[in-house]
């Protein structure tokens, strides 16, 4: 049903204008009623004033504070989901061009995810911490057209074996409508469905090999689901952004 949705709103946008991508942030809406609150457009900040680029959707906590909203910020510590969509994915538009220094994962990388200040609950501070800033928030990249290769899979490991600290900052899902997904495992540990695992941080499948189109929207929600989770156990400490000028 989503995937008629969205080629649906390819047509639509082709005859009216209207962008298609508002069936994205509605799919999100309809399914994180209740757990996450999900809106169009912001950045990302932390307690220090640092902001991310312009995110195309943010999925936040059910008790973050609306007026960081109506302002278009977003803390890192309410920020449990991102998505950046492209109308059409290429190679150029995912890694960077280099002459307008830009690209989806550099948009991602973007999101300032140090000097977190969270009030862990009974949890632990640092482990609590550590694994904010490694799950939190899920990066998703999702394009409706173009294409997804198995060389950008391996480019990604590259990134990660020059420079581990990498991983925490780069993309958890890149999705192209019906062609193919690249998932990322923060373990470095990727189980295949015949049950073999591979030691590898970024792994690529092919949509038409297995016809698993519904696939990425499943592992989206999952993993959307586990992060909205936490926010019943940990909290932001707003008294660090309230004594700062987010204008």
């Amino acid at each position: 049903v989503m995937l008629r949705r969205i080629s649906l709103a390819e047509e639509f946008e082709d005859t009216t204008g209207v962008s298609p991508w508002s069936f994205i942030k509605d799919f999100l809406r309809n399914s994180f009623a209740g757990n996450l609150r999900v809106f169009r457009g912001g950045q990302v900040i932390n307690a220090n004033n640092k902001k991310s680029e312009q995110i195309d959707i943010v999925l936040c906590s059910q008790n973050s504070i609306k007026i960081f909203s109506e302002k278009g910020f977003y803390p890192i510590e309410t920020v449990f989901g991102v998505v950046n969509i492209k109308k059409e994915l290429t190679h150029t538009n995912l890694f960077s061009n280099k002459k307008k220094d830009c690209g989806a994962i550099k948009n991602l990388k973007s999101i300032p995810k140090d000097n977190i200040r969270l009030n862990p609950g009974l949890l632990n501070q640092r482990v609590v911490n550590e694994n904010f800033k490694k799950r939190f928030p899920c990066k998703i990249i999702f394009a409706y057209e173009g294409k997804i290769l198995p060389t950008w899979e391996d480019e990604l490991n590259k990134i990660v074996k020059e420079e581990p600290g990498e991983i925490d900052y780069l993309p958890d899902i890149i999705v192209v409508n019906k062609q193919g997904m690249i998932k990322k495992s923060s373990d470095g540990k990727v189980v295949l469905s015949n049950g073999k695992t591979l030691e590898k941080h970024f792994h690529f499948s092919e949509f038409e090999k297995n016809e698993m189109y519904h696939m990425p929207f499943l592992l989206i929600l999952s993993e959307l689901y586990k992060n909205a989770n936490w926010q019943y156990y940990i909290g932001p400490k707003y008294e660090d952004y309230f004594n700062k000028d987010l204008s």
